[in-house]
């Protein structure tokens, strides 16, 4: 699906979340990147590197 012209994804992905919630999988720890930003992320934003 091609995206009009002016018009941008309002989806951004939070690489650092990612990024943990694969090496907490990894080792077998549950972990939902939703669960986490809802609880840690300050009003929608990406996570710090100090919340990491």
């Amino acid at each position: 699906m091609e995206q009009q012209p002016g018009r941008q994804s309002q989806e951004v992905t939070d690489t650092g979340l990612a990024c943990l919630v694969m090496l907490a999988r990894f080792h077998n720890v549950a972990a939902s990147p939703e669960q986490l930003a809802h609880e840690f992320a300050a009003d929608g934003r990406a996570l710090s590197t100090p919340d990491l």
